[in-house]
């Protein structure tokens, strides 16, 4: 039996603070071109779904590509209420089954698409129509999905939540407040049945609900900052921890409500950066929780890394204590690895022969103290994982397959060790 004692991470996780372009680049119909994005979803594969509201389109980009794909809509910008149009398109979700639903807000619907088609199929609310029965929506702006593909709606212009059960004809009110009435998001309660969280945008505050409850069970409004409270935010995300990461966008920020904390921290904000953070909108986590620059602290060796990359690197100079415990106290596993680029003559002589083992010990600690990312890595069965980067051969794939996978070959060492170590 290992036992090993999980620790909470929500104090020490760091983000780098500037930030990359992946899609989009100036103000289009173009292919590589966006106009006011409403919405983010990436996929298992960290393909990135945009919901390019004012081109009534849904662009799909993969990942390193310079141009996007319409998987929705027109892709030159035109909008209508047919199956194969939309008009404001202004949030989206998939189901385990890869169909995509996207929240057409001008036609007061949401529409299915099956993989790989452009034609539409409404399932809730009707187009062109719009009133207070459950059978029809008004201005929707917010889709949720639970495990048994029931979709969850914030009709916007109802001021309600309400549930649209598979096939169903007519919704299930959940929720009815005024307060509903300028708002953006919402996000189901992973583990519950029945709250969700709802972004609201005019009262610039977070509310946790319970379904059929006649107020919010919990307020986050609160940022520990000098500008201390949120300032019309709409994207909320939740990362593995249970910790709830906000799009603040008057504030031109992101700020994180630790797990059970009701005073929000600042993770990333308008630097005057390139680029620089601007009005954010909308939020998603990509599938790199496995990557060692993902900010899951470990505790190994009488010390707290920020890191798997900040320990890593220090084992280079496992004999030199300055650089040891420089690599230890820098912000970012970045600037960890660039740090260990600048003295890489001093590193230790035997580091060929003993990086695989470092490796899979830090993947190890790591995964043993954060259960979030032990089940999630548990969870890919007996499935190959594949460390897809074109800049690294050894521990990557080499970006066409021909890389060794160092990474996830030690990645499934761990899967292995911990599947047989309970």
């Amino acid at each position: 039996t290992t036992t090993t004692t999980a620790f909470s991470s929500c104090n020490n996780l760091r983000w780098n603070q500037t930030g990359q372009i992946v899609a989009g680049t100036t103000q289009g119909t173009s292919a590589n071109q966006l106009k006011n994005p409403s919405c983010l979803y990436i996929d298992n594969n960290n393909t990135l779904y945009i919901c390019d509201h004012d081109n009534n389109r849904v662009q799909k980009w993969i990942q390193g590509a310079i141009t996007g794909v319409t998987v929705a809509g027109s892709s030159t910008g035109t909008s209508g209420s047919t199956s194969t149009l939309l008009s404001f398109p202004i949030d989206l979700t998939f189901d385990d089954n890869g169909f995509m639903y996207v929240v057409d807000y001008n036609n007061n619907r949401v529409q299915r698409f099956a993989p790989n088609s452009t034609n539409g199929t409404t399932v809730a609310g009707v187009a062109g129509s719009h009133s207070n029965a459950l059978t029809n929506l008004k201005k929707p702006t917010a889709i949720d999905i639970d495990n048994n593909s029931n979709i969850y709606i914030l009709d916007m212009g109802n001021t309600r939540l309400v549930e649209w059960a598979q096939n169903a004809t007519s919704g299930t009110l959940l929720i009815s407040d005024n307060s509903l009435s300028n708002d953006y998001d919402i996000l189901l309660v992973p583990n519950s049945s029945n709250e969700i969280y709802i972004s609201d945008q005019g009262g610039h505050a977070i509310y946790l609900w319970t379904f059929g409850a006649l107020s919010p069970s919990m307020t986050l409004q609160t940022v520990n900052d000098s500008h201390n409270t949120l300032n019309n935010q709409m994207g909320m995300v939740l990362d593995p921890y249970g910790n709830l990461y906000v799009a603040d966008t008057g504030n031109n920020r992101v700020v994180m409500y630790c797990a059970n904390s009701t005073v929000g921290v600042v993770v990333a904000e308008d630097n005057n950066s390139v680029p620089s953070l601007k009005k954010p909108v909308a939020l998603a986590f990509d599938s790199d929780l496995n990557f060692n620059f993902y900010p899951a602290p470990i505790q190994l060796d009488g010390y707290t890394w920020p890191t798997v990359e900040h320990y890593f690197q220090a084992q280079k100079f496992v004999s030199n204590e300055m650089h040891f415990k420089n690599i230890l106290g820098l912000a970012t596993p970045r600037e960890a690895f660039d740090y260990v680029r600048t003295y890489k003559s001093l590193r230790r002589s035997d580091w060929e022969n003993v990086k695989d083992d470092i490796m899979f010990k830090a993947c190890l600690a790591k995964f043993q103290q954060h259960p979030k990312l032990k089940e999630l890595l548990l969870s890919t069965g007996d499935r190959t994982l594949i460390e897809h980067t074109k800049n690294d051969s050894y521990w990557g794939d080499g970006g066409d397959g021909t890389g060794r996978n160092q990474l996830g070959i030690t990645l499934m060492k761990v899967r292995d060790y911990l599947n047989n170590h309970h």
